[in-house]
Protein backbone atom coordinates (compact mmCIF):
# COMPACT_ATOMS: atom_id res chain seq x y z
CA UNK A 1 0.00 0.00 0.00
CA UNK A 2 1.23 3.52 -1.04
CA UNK A 3 1.99 5.98 1.70
CA UNK A 4 -0.32 8.96 1.65
CA UNK A 5 2.38 11.45 2.08
CA UNK A 6 1.17 15.46 1.63
CA UNK A 7 3.08 16.76 -1.31
CA UNK A 8 3.66 20.16 -1.96
CA UNK A 9 4.22 19.85 -5.71
CA UNK A 10 3.83 21.25 -9.29
CA UNK A 11 6.00 22.45 -11.97
CA UNK A 12 7.66 25.72 -11.68
CA UNK A 13 10.46 27.02 -9.24
CA UNK A 14 13.41 29.63 -10.34
CA UNK A 15 15.33 28.70 -6.85
CA UNK A 16 19.25 27.89 -7.75
CA UNK A 17 21.56 25.83 -5.08
CA UNK A 18 25.05 24.64 -6.06
CA UNK A 19 26.04 21.48 -6.82
CA UNK A 20 27.36 19.63 -10.17
CA UNK A 21 24.67 18.55 -12.29
CA UNK A 22 24.03 20.09 -15.78
CA UNK A 23 21.00 22.34 -15.40
CA UNK A 24 17.89 22.89 -18.20
CA UNK A 25 18.38 25.29 -20.79
CA UNK A 26 15.27 27.47 -19.54
CA UNK A 27 14.75 29.04 -23.14
CA UNK A 28 13.45 32.89 -22.89
CA UNK A 29 10.14 33.60 -24.99
CA UNK A 30 12.70 35.31 -27.60
CA UNK A 31 14.98 32.94 -27.70
CA UNK A 32 13.39 29.28 -28.77
CA UNK A 33 15.19 26.67 -29.58
CA UNK A 34 15.13 25.36 -33.47
CA UNK A 35 14.02 21.81 -31.95
CA UNK A 36 11.84 23.21 -29.74
CA UNK A 37 10.12 25.89 -32.22
CA UNK A 38 9.59 22.96 -34.76
CA UNK A 39 8.29 20.45 -31.77
CA UNK A 40 5.73 23.62 -30.57
CA UNK A 41 4.73 24.04 -34.43
CA UNK A 42 3.68 20.29 -34.65
CA UNK A 43 1.26 20.76 -31.84
CA UNK A 44 3.71 19.14 -29.88
CA UNK A 45 4.36 19.84 -26.12
CA UNK A 46 8.80 20.77 -24.92
CA UNK A 47 8.79 18.67 -21.36
CA UNK A 48 12.03 18.41 -19.48
CA UNK A 49 12.44 16.98 -16.16
CA UNK A 50 15.82 16.43 -14.25
CA UNK A 51 16.55 15.24 -11.02
CA UNK A 52 19.68 15.50 -9.36
CA UNK A 53 21.14 13.99 -6.19
CA UNK A 54 24.02 16.29 -4.29
CA UNK A 55 26.26 15.74 -1.55
CA UNK A 56 26.42 11.80 -1.94
CA UNK A 57 22.77 11.52 -1.97
CA UNK A 58 21.61 13.91 1.02
CA UNK A 59 19.80 16.20 -1.16
CA UNK A 60 18.12 16.47 -4.20
CA UNK A 61 17.63 18.79 -6.54
CA UNK A 62 14.77 19.44 -9.61
CA UNK A 63 15.10 21.48 -12.36
CA UNK A 64 11.62 21.13 -14.82
CA UNK A 65 10.63 23.18 -17.62
CA UNK A 66 7.21 22.63 -19.75
CA UNK A 67 6.15 24.56 -23.06
CA UNK A 68 3.19 24.03 -25.10
CA UNK A 69 1.58 26.37 -27.80
CA UNK A 70 -2.25 27.27 -28.06
CA UNK A 71 -4.11 27.72 -30.76
CA UNK A 72 -6.08 30.34 -29.19
CA UNK A 73 -5.27 33.44 -27.97
CA UNK A 74 -4.82 33.80 -24.16
CA UNK A 75 -7.74 35.16 -22.92
CA UNK A 76 -9.79 32.38 -25.11
CA UNK A 77 -7.27 29.77 -24.06
CA UNK A 78 -8.16 30.26 -20.14
CA UNK A 79 -11.66 31.09 -19.92
CA UNK A 80 -12.26 27.34 -19.18
CA UNK A 81 -8.79 26.46 -17.89
CA UNK A 82 -8.93 29.01 -14.96
CA UNK A 83 -11.79 27.91 -13.66
CA UNK A 84 -9.43 25.56 -11.31
CA UNK A 85 -12.50 23.89 -9.44
CA UNK A 86 -13.52 22.07 -12.74
CA UNK A 87 -10.03 20.36 -13.23
CA UNK A 88 -11.13 16.62 -11.45
CA UNK A 89 -14.15 16.42 -14.34
CA UNK A 90 -11.33 16.40 -17.06
CA UNK A 91 -8.22 15.18 -15.15
CA UNK A 92 -8.88 11.42 -13.56
CA UNK A 93 -5.78 12.09 -11.29
CA UNK A 94 -7.00 15.18 -9.81
CA UNK A 95 -9.43 14.14 -7.19
CA UNK A 96 -10.06 17.65 -5.16
CA UNK A 97 -9.32 21.20 -5.91
CA UNK A 98 -10.57 24.21 -3.86
CA UNK A 99 -9.01 27.34 -4.48
CA UNK A 100 -10.35 30.75 -2.13
CA UNK A 101 -10.92 33.84 -4.68
CA UNK A 102 -10.47 36.30 -1.86
CA UNK A 103 -6.75 35.13 -0.51
CA UNK A 104 -6.12 33.31 -3.63
CA UNK A 105 -4.86 29.83 -2.12
CA UNK A 106 -5.21 27.13 -4.46
CA UNK A 107 -5.16 23.42 -3.03
CA UNK A 108 -4.87 20.24 -5.07
CA UNK A 109 -5.05 16.58 -3.99
CA UNK A 110 -3.26 14.21 -6.62
CA UNK A 111 -3.24 10.66 -7.21
CA UNK A 112 -2.14 8.13 -9.80
CA UNK A 113 -0.62 4.76 -9.96
CA UNK A 114 2.41 6.37 -11.32
CA UNK A 115 2.70 8.32 -8.02
CA UNK A 116 4.89 6.72 -5.29
CA UNK A 117 1.89 8.25 -2.70
CA UNK A 118 -0.88 10.45 -2.27
CA UNK A 119 0.18 14.26 -3.10
CA UNK A 120 -1.70 16.91 -1.92
CA UNK A 121 -0.42 20.58 -3.69
CA UNK A 122 -1.18 24.20 -1.95
CA UNK A 123 0.18 27.49 -3.46
CA UNK A 124 -0.95 31.15 -3.68
CA UNK A 125 -2.08 31.65 -7.34
CA UNK A 126 -4.11 34.39 -8.69
CA UNK A 127 -7.69 32.93 -11.11
CA UNK A 128 -4.96 33.38 -14.58
CA UNK A 129 -7.14 34.78 -16.96
CA UNK A 130 -4.72 36.08 -19.51
CA UNK A 131 -1.14 36.93 -20.78
CA UNK A 132 1.09 37.89 -17.86
CA UNK A 133 3.51 35.79 -15.59
CA UNK A 134 2.32 34.18 -12.49
CA UNK A 135 5.33 33.19 -9.85
CA UNK A 136 4.21 30.70 -7.18
CA UNK A 137 5.94 29.30 -3.97
CA UNK A 138 5.49 26.28 -1.91
CA UNK A 139 5.97 27.01 1.97
CA UNK A 140 5.80 23.76 3.41
CA UNK A 141 5.83 20.33 2.34
CA UNK A 142 8.75 18.09 1.70
CA UNK A 143 9.33 20.53 -1.47
CA UNK A 144 9.67 23.20 0.95
CA UNK A 145 11.03 26.40 -1.07
CA UNK A 146 9.75 25.14 -4.38
CA UNK A 147 8.91 28.34 -6.40
CA UNK A 148 7.71 28.53 -9.86
CA UNK A 149 6.15 30.69 -12.49
CA UNK A 150 3.71 30.16 -15.17
CA UNK A 151 4.15 32.79 -18.28
CA UNK A 152 1.58 32.87 -20.92
CA UNK A 153 2.48 34.46 -24.01
CA UNK A 154 0.88 35.99 -27.46
CA UNK A 155 2.27 35.94 -30.24
CA UNK A 156 3.91 38.92 -30.55
CA UNK A 157 6.54 38.17 -27.67
CA UNK A 158 8.06 34.96 -29.13
CA UNK A 159 6.76 35.12 -32.76
CA UNK A 160 6.66 31.54 -33.24
CA UNK A 161 4.22 31.70 -36.06
CA UNK A 162 2.76 34.44 -38.51
CA UNK A 163 1.84 38.06 -36.75
CA UNK A 164 -1.93 37.48 -37.61
CA UNK A 165 -2.49 33.97 -35.76
CA UNK A 166 -3.82 34.52 -32.54
CA UNK A 167 -1.81 31.81 -30.22
CA UNK A 168 -0.28 31.68 -26.39
CA UNK A 169 2.64 29.97 -25.46
CA UNK A 170 2.18 28.83 -22.15
CA UNK A 171 5.89 28.24 -20.58
CA UNK A 172 6.03 26.71 -17.05
CA UNK A 173 9.37 26.36 -15.20
CA UNK A 174 10.02 25.07 -11.66
CA UNK A 175 13.42 24.48 -9.49
CA UNK A 176 13.73 22.87 -6.20
CA UNK A 177 16.85 21.79 -3.79
CA UNK A 178 16.20 20.10 -0.31
CA UNK A 179 16.74 16.77 1.45
CA UNK A 180 16.37 14.07 -0.42
CA UNK A 181 12.76 12.83 -0.90
CA UNK A 182 13.57 9.02 -0.94
CA UNK A 183 11.90 8.98 -4.45
CA UNK A 184 14.63 7.69 -7.18
CA UNK A 185 15.47 10.13 -9.98
CA UNK A 186 13.90 7.93 -12.69
CA UNK A 187 11.03 7.82 -10.84
CA UNK A 188 10.35 11.95 -10.11
CA UNK A 189 11.49 12.59 -13.37
CA UNK A 190 8.71 9.90 -15.20
CA UNK A 191 5.65 11.19 -12.83
CA UNK A 192 6.44 14.70 -13.36
CA UNK A 193 6.65 14.70 -17.12
CA UNK A 194 4.01 12.35 -17.74
CA UNK A 195 1.17 13.81 -15.53
CA UNK A 196 2.20 17.18 -16.77
CA UNK A 197 2.04 15.84 -20.60
CA UNK A 198 -1.14 14.45 -20.11
CA UNK A 199 -2.75 17.61 -18.09
CA UNK A 200 -1.54 19.69 -20.87
CA UNK A 201 -3.04 17.47 -23.71
CA UNK A 202 -6.19 17.38 -21.86
CA UNK A 203 -6.45 21.09 -20.87
CA UNK A 204 -5.50 22.14 -24.28
CA UNK A 205 -8.56 20.03 -25.99
CA UNK A 206 -11.22 20.95 -23.81
CA UNK A 207 -10.09 24.70 -24.00
CA UNK A 208 -10.31 24.48 -27.66
CA UNK A 209 -6.79 23.94 -29.09
CA UNK A 210 -6.62 22.70 -32.64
Amino acid sequence: MRKEWPLFFLISPLFFAPGNAKNIEHETLQEISESSRAALLKGHFVINSQVDSLEDGKFQRLDFLALGLHSKNCQEAMVKLSRYEIYPHYLDFIKEVNYNQETEFLSFTIDHTLLPFRMGIEFNVPRIKGVGIFNFKFDKGFLKNLTGSIELSENDNYKLVPKEAPTCLFKITSKWQGPHTKIPKTIFELFSTTLTRMALEKMFRISGSE
